[in-house]
C-alpha cells in the first residue's frame, strides 16, 4: 500500500469486538520501523501512534491495548450504576 510517497506494509491486525478496540501494525519501508495505528469505537484515534524498530514489540503493544478495558465502556458502566 502506498500512502503519499511512502510505502508501507500491513504485518498484523486484531480487532477486539467485546472491548470496542482494535489496531493494526504496519511496517514502513521508509524508516525502517513498524508503526501501530489504534482504534477505539470504530475510530481512527490520530496522535496515538506507537513506533517500534521491533515485530514483536509492536504486536505486543496493540493486542495489549485492545485487550485494556475501554474508557468510553468503563464510564458508561459507572453511569449505569447511579
Amino acid at each position: 500500500m502506498f500512502k503519499g510517497n511512502i510505502m508501507v506494509r500491513k504485518v498484523f491486525g486484531y480487532d477486539n469486538k467485546d472491548k470496542g478496540r482494535a489496531c493494526a501494525v504496519f511496517y514502513d519501508f521508509d524508516y525502517e520501523e513498524y508503526v501501530v495505528k489504534f482504534y477505539e469505537e470504530g475510530l481512527y484515534m490520530e496522535g496515538a501512534d506507537y513506533f517500534s524498530d521491533d515485530k514483536i514489540d509492536a504486536i505486543d503493544t496493540g493486542c495489549v491495548w485492545c485487550n485494556q478495558l475501554s474508557r468510553l465502556r468503563e464510564c458508561a458502566a459507572l453511569t449505569d450504576l447511579f
